[in-house]
């Protein structure tokens, strides 16, 4: 006991009063990170604040869809079908997500917002594979109401989903414009002004 009280003496008496803060804040978050309670928040909010605004490409050699991709298809709650086929002439945006996963958590304020601005203008696919109740439970919890599919055929080679969240924004004619691994603040300024751009096209 003795030399826990005169290592903090030392410490105390050579440390400034930043690095004595900056090691309070380090064991502080530690902790917080370990109690399941303030895990999953604390984890969003430092996503949140670390989030950058997606962008779209315009140089003609984007990629484009393959026919293989037009026959992806995904499954509302209701137990309609849709595929990208029939979303031809349309700017989409692609989702891939979870409940589960705390980035996917952090972007959805920001898809929330846009479908507000933009959900009738852009076909939004919010794609999950979880099982309906887990995903109404969590759409009702945090009050969304944007349109959620379940996936209904395999991955093509266009869209590798490897880590969520995932997004791909495709334009009209079928080019892949943006490809974006991680959350985003789908909700910005510079991200809606390219949407309207592809929606002039």
């Amino acid at each position: 006991m003795e030399k826990l009280k005169n290592k903090l003496k030392t410490y105390f008496e050579k440390s400034s009063k930043w690095k004595i803060g900056g090691d309070i804040l380090f064991y502080l978050f530690i902790i917080l990170m370990i109690i399941p309670a303030t895990r999953k928040p604390l984890s969003t909010a430092i996503i949140k604040a670390t989030m950058r605004k997606p962008s779209v490409k315009t140089e003609v050699s984007v990629p484009r869809l393959l026919e293989e991709d037009y026959r992806m298809t995904f499954m509302d709650f209701k137990g309609n079908t849709v595929s990208l086929s029939d979303l031809k002439d349309e700017v989409v945006l692609l989702n891939f997500w979870a409940t589960w996963c705390p980035p996917c958590r952090a972007e959805m304020p920001s898809l929330q917002k846009l479908y507000d601005s933009y959900g009738e203008k852009i076909v939004m696919l919010l794609v999950s594979t979880e099982d309906q109740n887990t995903i109404n439970q969590y759409l009702i919890q945090n009050e969304y109401d944007f349109p959620v599919y379940i996936q209904s055929s395999p991955y093509t080679q266009s869209f590798q989903v490897g880590s969520i969240p995932t997004t791909y924004i495709i334009a009209k004619n079928g080019r892949i414009v943006s490809s974006k691994k991680g959350a985003a603040n789908w909700n910005s300024e510079k991200f809606k002004r390219e949407l309207d751009n592809l929606l002039s096209e």
